[in-house]
């Protein structure tokens, strides 16, 4: 069996995936969702292109979109944290509390026997607005040395975040702000 042709682009360094998040963060949104849509029609399982455009629609206000792709992506990942967070945090944003507060209890009780990666929480409580637990789990991110924290100065999904004191406190911490 041949690989999909994106394993081929990618060994050659021109990810189509990279390519839609380095449009999302550059908030190019039209041109990313067409980019991830390219790469899912190469291969319709790329967990991390499905994640990426839910990602990218949620942004983009695109909600019914938005949870399609990160339901898609919760799927083919198993269920793993990161997609799960997303999928949680797109639901909040879409006013859809109850089920972001199911996820959210979902990833609190999976990180009881587990590693879950902070981010996860981080972008759940944003989708509910609740701005003092983001914090509290970006800290802890930053404590662990996530990449996650690399990606504040341009990632859109702590948008809601930056205008808070303590956003800039952190990036200046991660070396990220003078």
């Amino acid at each position: 069996m041949e690989p999909p042709r994106i394993f081929e682009l990618q060994a050659r360094g021109n990810d189509p995936n990279q390519r839609g998040f380095l449009l999302e963060n550059a908030r190019r949104y039209d041109e990313a969702i067409e980019q991830l849509r390219r790469v899912i029609a190469v291969d319709q399982n790329h967990y991390q292109a499905h994640w990426m455009l839910g990602h990218t629609y949620a942004v983009n206000g695109q909600f019914d979109q938005a949870i399609a792709a990160a339901e898609k992506a919760v799927a083919l990942s198993e269920r793993s944290p990161g997609a799960l967070g997303m999928l949680g945090m797109i639901y909040g944003l879409a006013g859809r509390k109850g089920e972001a507060t199911k996820t959210l209890k979902e990833l609190i009780e999976l990180n009881e026997r587990r590693y879950v990666t902070p981010a996860a929480l981080v972008y759940v409580y944003t989708g509910l607005g609740d701005k003092d637990q983001a914090f509290i789990w970006m800290e802890k991110a930053y404590q662990e040395r996530s990449n996650f924290i690399a990606y504040l100065k341009v990632v859109p999904v702590v948008d809601p975040l930056r205008s808070d004191p303590r956003f800039d406190d952190l990036l200046r911490r991660v070396g990220l702000q003078e």
